[in-house]
């Protein structure tokens, strides 16, 4: 029986190489690119319709020209720190053209409406920023 075990563990041992199985080539591997999700906020995707729906009519109000994005960042966190309803936020995506921004507007309360104007005074009164 020993002499079995040891004639066993030689024939594993040998010199002789084992019998070469053919692989085939990997597969190709097809790169895949994750873009991040870009997650906005109610306020930024209303204030992102609107100045859609309104860019070019506020383009032509000199006050206006060249700070439309600076407006709308002073919109957005207005509408963030001043907690704009569902309701409100909901009038403006709603909006197919700038007539009614109006009627969304007078939505907002009376603290809404200051802090609003306030940001926008703000903006409107600083030095327009020259493109090179």
């Amino acid at each position: 029986m020993r002499r079995l075990a040891v004639a066993a563990l030689a024939g594993c041992w040998t010199s002789s190489s084992p019998a070469t199985t053919p692989v085939a080539p990997p597969e190709p591997q097809i790169a895949v690119v994750q873009r991040p999700r870009v997650y906005k906020s109610p306020c930024e995707l209303a204030a992102d319709h609107v100045f859609e729906i309104a860019r070019d009519e506020l383009e032509k109000v000199a006050d206006f020209a060249g700070r439309v994005d600076t407006v709308r960042n002073a919109a957005i966190e207005s509408c963030n720190e001043q907690h704009w309803s569902g309701e409100m936020l909901d009038c403006f995506n709603a909006l197919t053209d700038a007539g009614g921004l109006g009627a969304c507007v007078s939505r907002l309360t009376t603290d809404q409406t200051s802090d609003l104007m306030r940001r926008l005074t703000e903006v409107l009164t600083q030095p327009a920023q020259q493109t090179p």
